[in-house]
């Protein structure tokens, strides 16, 4: 049960069970978090209903903020915002899908893979005042170039601002972490 939910404490039994069986149905069987299946008949008792917004933050103790979570899951999260700890367990599963033993941990290219993305190489260029790029692999053979600016932090350049409508899209991309990148003067 969530922590400080007057809604849920005032439940009787069989309405407990009974939003318990609509959020299932709502998440399609799976656990907000982890995403991965919930079996009623077998989890039932070590499953949780949490707020997708904590109280605290101003969510509020309502069905409509509520959702089924594998304990485990929960209890992992500490008092996140279940939104940021699904998106945390989804890099979580990256990250271990990436693991070659070198320690290396993901990169850009293990997240576009785990979601479709970048299914063609991309190279580009980093000048001064733009990127140029084209897409490798395709009947496309046009070179594209957008302007962009650095934003700079402690030295790191923090992100690539697009300044055009184009389909690409930078964010928190250092130059030295960014594969196939050349840069000119």
């Amino acid at each position: 049960m969530a922590i400080h939910s007057l809604a849920l404490s005032r439940l009787k039994p069989e309405q407990r069970h009974e939003l318990e069986d609509r959020l299932w149905e709502r998440q399609k069987h799976v656990c907000f978090i982890c995403e991965r299946p919930i079996d009623l008949e077998l989890q039932r008792k070590v499953m949780e209903i949490d707020h997708i917004i904590p109280v605290a933050a101003d969510g509020k103790d309502e069905e409509n903020n509520f959702v089924l979570t594998h304990e485990a899951c929960n209890r992992r999260k500490s008092s996140s915002d279940l939104r940021v700890a699904r998106v945390l367990e989804r890099f979580n599963r990256i990250e271990q899908e990436a693991d070659d033993g070198t320690g290396q941990g993901a990169n850009l290219g293990h997240v576009l893979k785990a979601y479709g993305g970048a299914t063609k190489p991309l190279r580009m260029l980093i000048g001064k005042n733009s990127v140029r790029f084209s897409a490798s692999g395709t009947d496309e053979t046009e070179i594209s170039e957008v302007p962009l600016c650095r934003e700079r932090q402690q030295g790191v350049q923090q992100r690539v601002h697009r300044r055009a409508s184009t389909p690409l899209e930078l964010a928190a991309a250092p130059t030295a972490a960014v594969g196939a990148v050349n840069s000119w003067p």
